[in-house]
This record gives C-alpha cells, structure tokens and sequence, in this order.
C-alpha cells in the first residue's frame, strides 16, 4: 500500500466512528496525565520540604511502567478492532485483564532497549524504534506470545517497512504545523487520524509477514 492509501483507509475506517475515537484518546490522555501529574506533585512537594525528588521519579516510572504502557496496548487494541468495526471502550483494559505481566515486562524492554541504542547514537536508537515498532500491537492481539518471539516477529516483519513507518508520520507534517499553531490544540483532533493511520499501516505489515512465513498460523488473528 502507498502512503496515500494508508491515510485513505484510516479515514475511511474511522467514517462514523470518529468521535468516538477522539473520546478514548481523550481518556487515555487524561488517565495518562493524571499518573503523569501525581509524580509531578509528590516531586514538587520533596523538593519544597527540602527533599530529595526521587519519590516523585519512580512514582512516575512506576506509573509508566504499570499504567501508562497497557494503555497504549489497549489503545492499539480498540484502533485494531476499529478496522473490522468490533471496537469495545473497555479494549483499554484488556492489557490489564490479559496477559497483565507479558505486557509490563515486554513494553519495559523495548523502552530499555531503545534508550540502550540511543546511548550509542541518536539514528541507532531511531532505527530500532522503528524495528519494534509492531510489539506494541502484537501485544495488544496475542499477549500470550513469548517476550522474545514478539520481538522477533517485529524485527523481521519490518525489516523493508522501517523507512516507510517513517514516511507515513512523516506525511501528516502539515498536520503537526497547523496543530503547533492552534497551540497544540490541533494535536486532540489529529490523534485519531494518526493513531488509525498508523494501525492500518501495521495491519499492512502483519498480512505481508504471514505471507512471508514470518508469522506462523495461530500466532496472529489473520482478520
């Protein structure tokens, strides 16, 4: 598929269930905020009293970690579901109720991961964001599948898809500068578009990787 017809297909998945989306992006926003905000304040608060501020660290480490990371599993989830129109609110807390332990560890490596690249370099560290970027997905379809298999699956289905997972965030560029302009009011509206473009662009990988052998059956739902 072209980058033209991702977008295509992520507008027309989200014809008549747009607002709906934008609604779960906003809760997940707000949830996400909130866990954000509480390492903030206890922080704020060590700091006043004369305190050394890591509380306030880990609590945001450990919000991230345990919170903020299924969440955006369950998020791909409903934009998964989106595609084929079978999209539940209470996808969000699927990560939560399947598979809880799979999802902590395996999003918890891929972020260690990528900083350990990005340690070396800035392009290395892109690079391999780019080859795990179908875990979070995999985790949100199968979070039964084995932490190494995962990352496996993600690393050689992308391997040819990298650059264009680039192009396609890339092309909504006109996008992101009306978005700075409205002062980030822009980026609320712009997230469903983004988020769907992204899952169809994923689906897209998923289909070529089970033709290529790379997904084996059972692994992946295929519809």
């Amino acid at each position: 598929m072209t980058l033209k017809e991702y977008r295509a297909k992520a507008r027309e998945a989200l014809t008549g269930k747009y607002w709906g989306a934008l609604a779960v992006c906003l809760l997940v926003s707000l949830i996400v905020g909130i866990v954000s905000g509480i390492g903030t304040l206890f922080e704020t608060i060590a700091k006043n009293n004369g305190l050394n501020g890591v509380t306030g660290t880990v609590i945001a480490i450990v919000g991230a970690v345990f919170v903020t990371n299924p969440l955006i599993v369950g998020l791909n989830r409903y934009f998964i579901k989106s595609i084929k129109e079978k999209r539940e609110v209470n996808d969000l807390a699927y990560p939560f109720q399947n598979g809880f332990s799979r999802t902590v560890t395996t999003m918890l490596l891929e972020t260690v991961y990528v900083m350990l690249w990005s340690l070396l370099f800035i392009i290395p560290g892109i690079v391999k964001s780019y080859s795990y970027y179908m875990v979070d997905y995999i985790l949100a379809e199968n979070p039964q599948l084995e932490t190494e298999r995962i990352f496996e699956i993600s690393k050689k289905a992308m391997d040819g898809y990298k650059m264009r997972a680039f192009l396609l965030q890339l092309s909504f560029i006109g996008y992101y500068i009306l978005s700075i302009i409205t002062f980030g009011i822009g980026f609320v509206f712009l997230a469903p578009y983004l988020s769907m473009a992204m899952t169809v662009f994923y689906d897209d990988v998923k289909k070529s990787a089970i033709e290529r052998g790379i997904i084996q059956p059972g692994e992946l739902p295929e519809e």
